[in-house]
C-alpha cells in the first residue's frame, strides 16, 4: 500500500523527465536545420553584425542537458545555470575555427573573457553537440545580459573575420564558395592546412605558383616553413623534363640524394603564368648551398643534352638560355 501510495506522486516527476528528454531531442533535431538556415542567409553560422538590437538573439539553446554532468564543463555550466540572474546563450561554430577562438596559448580566449566578463565555454573536447556532425562545436556563453551581449559581439567579429579569410582561401584553392552548402570534410581539412601555411609563411609565398590548390604547392609551402630554407625557380623547356627525371625518376632521385635539395618538377601543373605551353617550372627548396648544388646539377644536365647533335629544342636559334632563374631573391627576373 505504501508503494502504491507513492506511485501517483512519482508519475509527474517521470513525465517531467520524459518531457525534458523529448525537448532535448527536438532541440537537437532542429540544430542542423537552424545552422543550415543561417548559412543560407548569411554565408556563416552567426547572425549578421550591426543588428540594431543585439539582445534579440540572446538565449538561444542548441542543446538541453548538454554537455552532460559527468564532464567538468557540464558541471560548471549547470552550477551557473542555478543562478536566476545568469543567462545562457549557445553559439554553433565550425570546428576548424575553434583554434582561432582560443588563440596561441589561449590568448584570444583570455582576451574575450577579460573584455566581456562573461563565462565562455568552448566545447571542443566534448565533441559535436547532439544532432550535429564533427564539423561543428558548441560555444556556451554564461553571464549577465550585458556580459553575454559583449561576448557575443566580440565572437561575432572573430567569426566574421574567419569567414572572410575562408572566402579568400576558397578562391585561392579553387573551391567554389556556396553559402548554401556546408563545407565537405575534405574541404575543411584543406582549408585548415592552407590557413596554417599562410599564417607561417605569408600569403604571397604560400600562394606562389603552383599554389595551395595542388598537392605540390602545399608541399613547397610546408618546406618553406623551415627557417633559412629558400626557394629558387627555374624555367626549363618541357622537352627537358624527361631528362631531369630520368628513367623511372632515377636522375631526379640521384640529384636530390647528392644535393639534399628538395626538387619539384612541375610538369602536370602546366606552365607558370606568363610562360608558354612548352615551358615548365622546376622549384628547388632547401638551404642556400643545397639549392645552388641542385641548380648546378640541372644546368649541367641540360647543357649536356643541348650539346648532342640529334637534340633540338624545336625553337628558333634566338631562343635564350636553356633555363631562366626565377629566384625570389631577385624579383627583377620575373616575367611581367
Amino acid at each position: 500500500q505504501q508503494q502504491a501510495a507513492t506511485q501517483p506522486s512519482a508519475m509527474p516527476q517521470v513525465q517531467q523527465q520524459a518531457a525534458t528528454r523529448q525537448t532535448g531531442q527536438s532541440v537537437a533535431q532542429q540544430t542542423a536545420a537552424q545552422a543550415q538556415a543561417l548559412l543560407e542567409q548569411n554565408g556563416h553560422l552567426q547572425p549578421e553584425l550591426g543588428q540594431s538590437d543585439p539582445s534579440q538573439f540572446l538565449g538561444q539553446r542548441f542543446a538541453v542537458g548538454w554537455p552532460p554532468l559527468d564532464q567538468p564543463n557540464g558541471r560548471k555550466i549547470a552550477a551557473l545555470e542555478e543562478s536566476p540572474s545568469m543567462l545562457r546563450h549557445d553559439m554553433l561554430v565550425e570546428t576548424r575555427v575553434v583554434g582561432k577562438l582560443i588563440g596561441l596559448g589561449g590568448s584570444t580566449y583570455k582576451e574575450l573573457v577579460n573584455k566581456s566578463g562573461c563565462n565562455i565555454f568552448i566545447l571542443d573536447r566534448e565533441g559535436p553537440p547532439p544532432g550535429c556532425n564533427e564539423a561543428y562545436r558548441l560555444v556556451v556563453l554564461m553571464g549577465y545580459v550585458a556580459q553575454v551581449v559583449k561576448a557575443k559581439e566580440e565572437l561575432d567579429k572573430l567569426l566574421a573575420e574567419c569567414h572572410e579569410s575562408t572566402s579568400r582561401l576558397k578562391l585561392l584553392l579553387g573551391i567554389e564558395a556556396n553559402p548554401g552548402e556546408l563545407p565537405t570534410g575534405e574541404e575543411v581539412k584543406l582549408l585548415t592546412e592552407a590557413e596554417t601555411l599562410v599564417s607561417k609563411v605569408g600569403i604571397e609565398t604560400a600562394t606562389a605558383f603552383p599554389g595551395l590548390g595542388v598537392v605540390e604547392g602545399r608541399k613547397i609551402a610546408q618546406l618553406l616553413c623551415t627557417k633559412e630554407h629558400i626557394r629558387k625557380d627555374l624555367i626549363v623547356p618541357k622537352v627537358m623534363v624527361g631528362r631531369i627525371l630520368g628513367s623511372g625518376g632515377s636522375k631526379f632521385k640521384e640529384i636530390m640524394s647528392t644535393t639534399s635539395c628538395k626538387i619539384f618538377v612541375l610538369d602536370k601543373e602546366g606552365p607558370p603564368p606568363g610562360y608558354e605551353e612548352d615551358q615548365r617550372m622546376v622549384s628547388l627548396i632547401g638551404f642556400e648551398s643545397q639549392v645552388q648544388a641542385a641548380e648546378n646539377e640541372i644546368e649541367s644536365l641540360i647543357q649536356s643534352a643541348l650539346r648532342r647533335p640529334q637534340f633540338t629544342l624545336g625553337r628558333p636559334s634566338s631562343y635564350p638560355q636553356p633555363y631562366v632563374d626565377l629566384s625570389y631573391k631577385d624579383h627583377d627576373d620575373e616575367p611581367s
